[in-house]
Parts: C-alpha cells; sequence; structure tokens
C-alpha cells in the first residue's frame, strides 16, 4: 500500500511491482500509515485468538497437527491462520515478526484509534500480554511459544 500524490504513485508504480505483486494507492501522505495501522489491529487480534487455541489444544490433548489441519482447512482459516498454521508444527529458528515490533505496531494503532476517537479494547489487551511475553524474554529475534 502506498500513499502520497497520485501522479507520484503512477510515476513510480512500474518501479513498486518490482519490490512486490500488488501495490495500492490509498490516498494522500499519511494515508498508508493509517492503513497499517488498521491491518495491526485487526492482526493483533487475530493473532491473540489464534494462541489462545493453541493453549486449548494443549490442554485438551489434541494433537498439534490435528489442530493445525482443522484451524487451515475449516471457516475458521483466516490468512493468518493459514499462515501460522504450519509454524505451530515446525518453529523456524528466529521469528521473522518479534513481540517488540508487535508492540510498535500496536502502539501505532491504539494512538491512531485515540486521534480518530475510535476505542481499541482488544489492542489494549494485546499490549498487555506482548509486554508480558517479552518481559518472558520473547522479546526481539526469539521464537514465539
Amino acid at each position: 500500500m502506498v500513499g502520497g500524490r497520485t501522479e507520484t504513485f503512477e510515476h513510480l508504480k512500474p518501479l513498486l511491482h518490482d519490490i512486490g505483486p500488488k501495490v495500492t494507492h490509498v490516498g494522500d501522505n499519511g494515508v498508508a500509515l493509517s492503513m497499517r495501522s488498521h491491518e495491526s489491529a485487526i492482526g493483533s487480534a487475530d493473532d491473540g485468538l489464534f494462541r489462545k487455541a493453541c493453549c486449548w489444544r494443549k490442554r485438551a490433548e489434541f494433537s498439534r497437527e490435528v489442530a493445525v489441519d482443522v484451524m487451515v482447512h475449516s471457516a475458521i482459516a483466516s490468512p493468518m491462520v493459514v499462515y501460522r498454521g504450519p509454524f505451530v508444527l515446525q518453529q523456524p529458528e528466529e521469528a521473522w515478526f518479534d513481540v517488540n515490533m508487535m508492540q510498535k505496531d500496536m502502539l501505532l494503532a491504539m494512538e491512531l484509534g485515540r486521534k480518530l476517537n475510535v476505542p481499541l479494547p482488544d489492542d489494549r489487551r494485546q499490549q498487555r500480554i506482548s509486554n508480558r511475553r517479552a518481559r518472558h524474554g520473547f522479546g526481539r529475534s526469539s521464537t514465539s511459544p
């Protein structure tokens, strides 16, 4: 997603397509940041529910493989669940998106929410969870539990 003047976007569009396959002009300067914060708010809630489901699975004693298979092939198979599911089965050596990055995105989303007078109680809850995770050593470049 790109914010800025339409003429500038059209001029740079071929270069942007070299960087990524989908390029969307979302409006004037600053609008892309708002859109990114919007995505972060949705993503943090989705991630929180995914983590809750993983904890439930562990306590209910059904296998990871079964849980991931059901989640990625059912009505709850959001793009985030489909993307994150395989990491439950085999985690990478180093996190690609760590707790510190999530905290930054959530802070930006909450700040924008305050400016727009849109309450984000789920983001505040996710921020508290991220803070706890960071205190327990799951900050920068660590693999999620």
